[in-house]
């Protein structure tokens, strides 16, 4: 807004830039509560604290009789319109606590190898959030869902993921790339299969290894094994670049069509019991519908980074909300959904640096001979 202001009677006029005040952000929600109806009768949550924090402020509500904490989790999206922010809601000895996240993202952030958290087993950076470097422990997810278009930003994920893990010691890489050239460079680090029947000896394998540990694990009386005082259990992580190559559905060859339907159920029986036995899981795919991601799977795949996708319902299946839909097309930008949600800049590393950080680790084969599973 300018405005022209005469100075005293002569003719000089002085031109100032007036400045809008920016609203508290309390205000803003008080007006969205109230357009929104977030009410019980005419009384509307009550703030009671406001902090400010990093990266943006903590506000703590009332929760009026009548209102629930899903009331709120439903107007989720109105909120953060509303304070043009990012907003964490969590409910918690009966009040509802709101952490508005209000800095800027970042567009584009270059891969460097951040300090590891030391609380965390496998810790995998995520990317940037308005609070800063979001990380997630595998270990305890302990499965992770990744999808998103073509160009999202996906297979950039899976390379910083896998320049991180192939560092790790007590970790042993398993990849399947149905389509051979994108990891390729990592077949030194890991066990490598491009063809859909490695892609049944890999998973073959890990299932017979699963119920070997399970064995091990019980005759030591531990529940999981980070209870396991022994160092022969080390990590296993079998990533999967594109699971919608192993559909069953559509496969016109019947032979083919039955051997992916055995991968897809060995896939979610390493979900559903490979967790406490230090066998993870990393899939990606850029069709996120229901006959690649089949409920039985999804149910034990807690952990989701899903990049820009092309319909509603995708975002719906991968974070059972349609955020994904609606994400900026900005490369790399996505949404993890893990201890909450939030909208992330995943770091950038193309593949010709990946080649080169990874060229500097020694080599692990650890394909194994033995039809058996030992430890490797």
């Amino acid at each position: 807004m300018i405005e022209w202001l005469p100075i005293a009677t002569g003719a000089v006029y002085l031109m100032l830039g007036l400045r809008k005040k920016k609203r508290p952000v309390e205000d803003l929600l008080k007006e969205a509560y109230e357009n929104s109806k977030l009410k019980a009768g005419d009384k509307l949550p009550l703030l009671i604290k406001k902090t400010k924090t990093r990266a943006g402020c903590k506000l703590i509500y009332t929760i009026p009789p009548g209102l629930s904490f899903q009331n709120f989790v439903d107007r989720q999206e109105i909120i953060e319109a509303a304070v043009n922010a990012e907003v964490i809601i969590w409910q918690q000895k009966g009040h509802i606590h709101m952490k508005l996240l209000m800095k800027e993202m970042p567009n584009k952030i270059g891969f460097e190898f951040e300090e590891i958290p030391a609380d965390m087993a496998l810790p995998l950076p995520m990317g940037y959030g308005r609070a800063g470097l979001e990380w997630l422990d595998l270990a305890e997810a302990p499965h992770l869902l990744v999808a998103g278009e073509t160009f999202g930003g996906k297979s950039n994920f899976l390379h910083q993921a896998l320049a991180q893990l192939v560092r790790m010691d007590n970790v042993q890489l398993f990849i399947i790339d149905l389509k051979r050239l994108e990891f390729s460079y990592l077949k030194n680090h890991s066990w490598y299969g491009y063809t859909l029947s490695e892609a049944v000896k890999i998973l073959e394998w890990l299932i017979q290894e699963l119920h070997r540990r399970l064995e091990v694990l019980d005759n030591a009386d531990c529940v999981k094994i980070s209870e396991y005082k022994g160092n022969d259990l080390p990590y296993m992580i079998l990533v999967v670049d594109e699971l919608s190559q192993l559909c069953p559905d559509g496969e016109p060859d019947k032979d083919t069509k039955k051997v992916k339907e055995y991968t897809h159920k060995m896939f979610s029986d390493l979900a559903a019991l490979a967790r406490c036995v230090g066998i993870h899981l990393v899939l990606s795919t850029q069709r996120p519908d229901h006959k690649i991601l089949p409920g039985s799977l999804k149910a034990n795949i807690p952990a989701k980074l899903c990049y820009p996708v092309t319909s509603k319902v995708n975002s719906e299946i991968v974070l059972d909300n349609g955020s994904a839909f609606y994400l900026s097309r900005i490369k790399g930008r996505g949404v993890l959904k893990w201890d909450g949600q939030k909208e992330i800049q995943t770091m950038y590393l193309p593949v010709k640096r990946a080649r080169k950080l990874v060229q500097k680790v020694p080599y692990k084969d650890i394909k194994p001979v033995n039809k058996t599973p030992k430890t490797l």
